[in-house]
């Protein structure tokens, strides 16, 4: 993790003082390798995403894809599932204004279901705003995320 994101630092820097070459452009793939040499360091996961967010203010084709956000929600489900759903709102967010992002099943139900295994009425919470924002989307709900979501009713309300 941290070798990698020297090296990421180094490409960002190689950039700038080349005039902003086309060939040293760090790319989504290019902080995406990052983000996974960090595997379940989900801070240091959500860093590497911040500083795409943060090119990509200075230059719109250094932008996250589906799979920054795909890494980063991944990781966040094993450590907080609030920041989470909070950067799937932000996916779907984007996905809505016609950017090209798309969610995907599994970020949706990873939240669920996680969230039926810590049952308590903040989990409930949480995991009814992922379920509705799954509903809400282009996909397909099927059974075993309404089991998720029984489950986790049962068990944070009684």
């Amino acid at each position: 993790g941290p070798r990698a994101l020297y090296w990421l630092n180094r490409l960002r820097q190689e950039y700038e003082s080349q005039y902003q070459a086309p060939t040293l452009k760090p790319q989504a793939d290019t902080y995406n390798a990052v983000m996974k040499a960090f595997g379940d360091d989900a801070k240091n996961v959500e860093d590497v995403f911040i500083l795409l967010l943060q090119a990509e203010k200075t230059d719109a084709d250094q932008c996250p894809n589906t799979e920054s956000f795909s890494i980063l929600i991944h990781t966040w489900i094993k450590v907080d599932l609030s920041r989470a759903l909070m950067w799937l709102e932000e996916l779907i967010s984007r996905e809505s204004r016609g950017t090209g992002l798309t969610t995907a099943p599994d970020m949706f139900q990873g939240i669920l279901k996680a969230a039926s295994g810590k049952p308590s009425i903040d989990m409930l919470e949480l995991g009814s705003k992922a379920f509705e924002h799954y509903r809400d989307s282009r996909h397909r709900l099927d059974a075993m995320t309404f089991v998720s979501l029984f489950r986790l009713c049962v068990h944070s309300l009684s």
